[in-house]
């Protein structure tokens, strides 16, 4: 994800997206209230209700830039409701996000065989689908049909997750994929979290995950903390470039 600085005036945001990054940010100061700013986001193709990555380069900028103080919160207003990120020291932030546990539903008609997954262990559906595979070697195998995936209108996008083998340093590992987000693959996904954490949570009892991004970019640790109502993403960003996006308005 990628933050971009507040900045003022007309408050529609064009859907300028870089074509290296999965989602961009855009935020605002809200006025008269300390530490707060409105939050949309952006892919390729549409706007988003949520988007982890990109929320954690936001809260970055605006502790490292101070224009929150690392002692306070900052509190971002979005689509999904209010997003509270602290710095926890050594560039770690924590983020509180919604939880969204999956309900367990019937795969909808195609979408294994356009997968490529022949036996599920698992399927639900809350914020995307959420399908468990039986081991991390196939998660890393799959690949998908997305034309075909595009067109399964139940589908908004659909995370591949697996419990990570004993010797890993992780928990569980992830996959994202959402055409319809104008990215047959998500490289790096926050967000899912907020439904894969009460997923293995439930599933295993565990209260704490360390969870990684499976796909050929791979990455994106991420720690992961479900709670009743809410998860908290901690991680980590890096400031490596600035910039200025120049908008040219009309005179209609």
């Amino acid at each position: 994800g990628q933050g971009v600085p507040p900045t003022h005036g007309d408050e529609s945001v064009p859907t300028i997206h870089p074509p290296a990054c999965s989602a961009t940010a855009f935020i605002i100061r809200r006025p008269q209230e300390e530490d707060a700013f409105d939050l949309r986001w952006f892919t390729p193709a549409v706007e988003v209700n949520l988007c982890g990555y990109a929320t954690l380069a936001c809260a970055s900028v605006v502790f490292s830039e101070g224009m929150v103080d690392k002692t306070h919160a900052a509190r971002f207003h979005a689509k999904c409701g209010v997003l509270i990120c602290k710095w926890t020291g050594e560039d770690q932030i924590e983020m509180d996000f919604p939880a969204y546990p999956p309900k367990d539903v019937q795969p909808p008609a195609g979408l294994m065989e356009v997968l490529g997954i022949s036996e599920p262990q698992y399927c639900g559906k809350n914020l995307y689908h959420l399908v468990e595979v039986g081991s991390v070697s196939q998660l890393h195998s799959l690949r998908p049909d997305f034309a075909s995936l595009k067109r399964i209108k139940e589908v908004y996008a659909v995370c591949v997750t697996a419990a990570a083998g004993p010797e890993s340093p992780y928990n569980y590992e992830y996959r994202l994929f959402a055409p319809s987000f104008g990215l047959d693959e998500d490289p790096l996904c926050g967000s899912v979290n907020c439904c894969a954490g009460p997923y293995w949570q439930r599933k295993t009892g565990d209260n704490s995950f360390v969870a990684h991004a499976a796909s050929e970019w791979g990455g994106g640790l991420v720690h992961v903390t479900p709670g009743r109502d809410r998860v908290i993403l901690a991680g980590k960003a890096q400031l490596i470039a600035r910039g200025e996006i120049m908008r040219t308005c009309g005179t209609d």
